[in-house]
């Protein structure tokens, strides 16, 4: 679950957890969500308390917004579960570093270099490449999964690309 959270949804875990404030901090999120999810594991472990839903001002949009309150127990615990997680994340990219500049771009390298030596047209790329990361997408993970991960390598590849012909034009 943690793996879900934002930096800035962690960093809320860090202010909530200082000592720097005296007043009580509550977290907010709406039912479902992947900081829901694992704020309501806390309170199984007895690290948060599940308050009443959040009262959202007349006129606002129907949302409910569940609030949650570190224990003096989460206090504690958070700054070990941080660090430690913090650790993790720093190996975690080391490895996924590795993989991409190893395996990744050496595929993309020999695709292109097989693709050039063949003659294959635009078309015949394209195709392979679809096929290639249907057959990635279909080895790796359940059948009733695959559209919403192809959904978002797809929105992923589409950011990446806007991002560096970006960096290019500046």
């Amino acid at each position: 679950m943690m793996l879900d959270m934002s930096p800035g949804d962690r960093s809320m875990l860090e202010v909530a957890s200082s000592d720097k404030h005296t007043d009580t901090f509550h977290l907010n999120t709406p039912p479902g969500s992947p900081n829901f999810r694992l704020w309501t594991q806390m309170v199984e472990m007895g690290w948060m308390v599940r308050l009443a839903d959040l009262a959202l001002p007349e006129g606002a949009p129907p949302i409910t917004m569940t609030q949650f309150e570190l224990t003096d127990a989460g206090k504690s615990a958070m700054p070990k579960l941080l660090a430690d997680f913090g650790q993790y994340q720093k190996i975690h990219l080391q490895k996924m570093t590795e993989i991409f500049d190893g395996a990744c771009l050496n595929f993309t390298k020999d695709y292109r270099e097989q693709c050039a030596k063949s003659g294959a047209t635009e078309r015949d790329f394209q195709l392979m490449a679809a096929m290639t990361v249907a057959r990635l997408i279909t080895d790796s993970f359940a059948p009733q999964n695959c559209a919403s991960v192809a959904d978002n390598i797809l929105a992923a590849a589409k950011r990446l690309i806007a991002d560096r012909n970006r960096g290019k034009a500046n």
